[in-house]
C-alpha cells in the first residue's frame, strides 16, 4: 500500500471506527453494579449530600424541614493514559488484520482499568490507602455513626464460611440511619476471588447443607461476583454488597470519557525518525467511597 496524506486519513478512520466498535462492545458490569457514575465539570468535586434523606412526620403547625448533614467528600479527578506503537512497514504492507485486534485490545484494556480501579478502592477500603469513608472512617471499618444514629460496623474478619456469611447478611439487613430508623438495605450481590469460589458455591449453590442434609436457607440469596483482582494478598478477603439501589457503595467521577488520539501525520518526528506511528489513549476521572451502609467487607485474616 502506498502510504499518502489520502490513504492515511482512510486507515486512520477505520482505526478510530475500531476503537470506538470495541467501547461500544465492551461490558464493565462490576463497575456498574459497584458505583454511581456521577459527571464533573472542574477538577474536583465535593459531596455534600451523604445525610440521610428525611422521612415523613406528621404535620401538626408549620411544616417541618429537615436539612441533610454535611457530610463531605472531595474527589480530586486523574488524568490516566497509555499508548501503541505501530510499524509503519505493517500499515504499508496492508497487515491491518493484525493491527485491529491491537486496537480493540487498547479499547477494552482502557474501559477495564475504570473498572480496575474501583476494585482497588474496594480492596482498599480497611485502611485510609485510597481516602475515607464521608464520617471520617475506613469505609469498612467496626465504628461507623451517622447523626444521633447507634455506632455500628460493616467489617469483619472472618473467613469465608456459612457462619460468617449469614453474620454479615444479617447486620446489612439491620443497618439503621442516623435517626436509628431501618435502612432496608438487602445484600444482592457476594464478591470474592477464585480461592473463595468453591466455599462460596458451597453457601449459594448447595440445595442442602452439606453437614446436617437439612434445606439450605442460603440457597441463591445473593448473586456471586468473582473477581480475578482478588489474588495474592486480597485473596482471602471477601465482600457483600447491597447493589440494588440508584444510590451505590462507591462513586466513579467522569470529567472526560476515554479517547484515540493518533499521531497520523507522515511528517510527524516519530515517523521520520523511527518510522512508526504512535496512538495515545486517555481519559480523566477519579473514583471514591459512596455509603458505607451499601457494602460490607471482611480481610478474610481470621
Amino acid at each position: 500500500m502506498l502510504l499518502n496524506k489520502t490513504t492515511i486519513q482512510d486507515i486512520f478512520l477505520g482505526i478510530r471506527a475500531w476503537f470506538l466498535e470495541s467501547l461500544e462492545s465492551t461490558s464493565m458490569p462490576l463497575k456498574t453494579a459497584l458505583a454511581m457514575e456521577v459527571p464533573s465539570t472542574t477538577s474536583k468535586e465535593k459531596y455534600t449530600w451523604m445525610g440521610a434523606v428525611p422521612t415523613l412526620r406528621e404535620w401538626l403547625d408549620d411544616r417541618p424541614h429537615e436539612s441533610l448533614r454535611p457530610y463531605k467528600v472531595e474527589i480530586e479527578n486523574k488524568k490516566w493514559a497509555n499508548g501503541l506503537i505501530i510499524k509503519r512497514d505493517d500499515i504499508e504492507d496492508d497487515s491491518l488484520g493484525l493491527i485491529r485486534p491491537q486496537i480493540a485490545a487498547l479499547a477494552r484494556a482502557a474501559l477495564k482499568h475504570q473498572e480496575s480501579l474501583l476494585l482497588d478502592f474496594l480492596v482498599s477500603g480497611f485502611a485510609a490507602t485510597k481516602g475515607l469513608a464521608y464520617d471520617g472512617q475506613f469505609f469498612f471499618d467496626t465504628d461507623h455513626k451517622d447523626g444521633d444514629g447507634p455506632t455500628q460496623s460493616n467489617k469483619d474478619t472472618a473467613a469465608l464460611a456459612k457462619a460468617s456469611f449469614e453474620t454479615a447478611y444479617q447486620k446489612m439487613l439491620e443497618v439503621l440511619d442516623e435517626r436509628s430508623e431501618p435502612l432496608d438495605i438487602t445484600p444482592t450481590h457476594l464478591i470474592v476471588g477464585p480461592s473463595n469460589r468453591a466455599k462460596a458455591h458451597e453457601i449459594l449453590q448447595s440445595k442442602v447443607i452439606p453437614t446436617s442434609q437439612q434445606d439450605n436457607p442460603n440457597l441463591q440469596i445473593v448473586e456471586t461476583v468473582i473477581s480475578n483482582r482478588l489474588t495474592g494478598a486480597h485473596a482471602a478477603k471477601w465482600f457483600l454488597a447491597d447493589l440494588g439501589k440508584d444510590l451505590k457503595p462507591f462513586i466513579f467521577q467522569l470529567r472526560r470519557a476515554v479517547a484515540l488520539t493518533p499521531m497520523d501525520d507522515l511528517t510527524d518526528e516519530m515517523v521520520y525518525t523511527k518510522d512508526i506511528f504512535r496512538f495515545g489513549v486517555d481519559g480523566r476521572y477519579n473514583a471514591g467511597y459512596g455509603l458505607w451502609q451499601l457494602a460490607y467487607g471482611s480481610d478474610g485474616t481470621t
